[in-house]
């Protein structure tokens, strides 16, 4: 059981790490302002005991803010789907290279019945890289994002459309020392189904 001031606290930076381009959960180690008197006056201050009774170790309650967060679920604290998330986070999170090779199927499935060429995945040169278009349609998970970044580094590319989705490609940017993977698998996985598409 993790206090609810505590609770708070983690909620408090992992919330402005993933929203805000001035403040980095890593470099802060997690600090941030407020005194337990405020918390105390706080209406919801249950939410977050009833929150911090479910974890046992802070990085499993940290992990717990960032999934919700970070899937887009901002009402965290007072959702009664916030458990989904989380245990859609882990489920990813247990099966990172076996999930990764689904999609990178299906993109390469999409891409061919399309007719478009892996340069269309990250090309600005149109109305929106193909690759985005896949994520905000739930076709592409938030983990394969971080991971195709890692590995084509296309979010410098991107950056001319940061007026209109920002705040989309920061979450990708900030959320990746939270995704964990074995990159020589998912480079043997990428360069599989990059040596295919060109035989097509």
């Amino acid at each position: 059981m993790i206090d609810a001031f505590q609770t708070y606290k983690y909620y408090t930076a992992v919330k402005l790490h993933l929203t805000t381009d001035r403040y980095d959960v890593f470099q802060s180690n997690g600090r941030v302002s407020g005194s337990r008197a405020t918390f105390d006056k706080r209406p919801d201050r249950g939410l977050f005991e009833k929150i911090g009774r479910k974890f046992s170790t802070p990085r499993d309650l940290i992990e717990y803010f960032v999934a919700n967060l970070a899937y887009g679920n901002d009402s965290v604290v007072y959702s009664t789907t916030a458990d989904d998330y989380y245990t859609t986070w882990i489920s990813r999170k247990e099966s990172r290279t076996a999930v990764f090779k689904k999609q990178m199927s299906e993109i390469y499935n999409h891409l061919e019945l399309k007719n478009l060429s892996e340069e269309d995945l990250y090309s600005v040169e149109g109305e929106i890289p193909e690759l985005l278009n896949l994520y905000f349609t739930g076709a592409v998970h938030l983990e394969t994002m971080v991971i195709l970044d890692e590995l084509e580094n296309f979010l410098p590319r991107w950056d001319s459309l940061s007026l209109i989705w920002g705040d989309q490609l920061r979450i990708i940017n900030k959320i990746k020392k939270f995704v964990k993977f074995d990159r020589s698998k998912v480079e043997l996985i990428y360069n599989h189904y990059r040596e295919h598409a060109t035989e097509l």
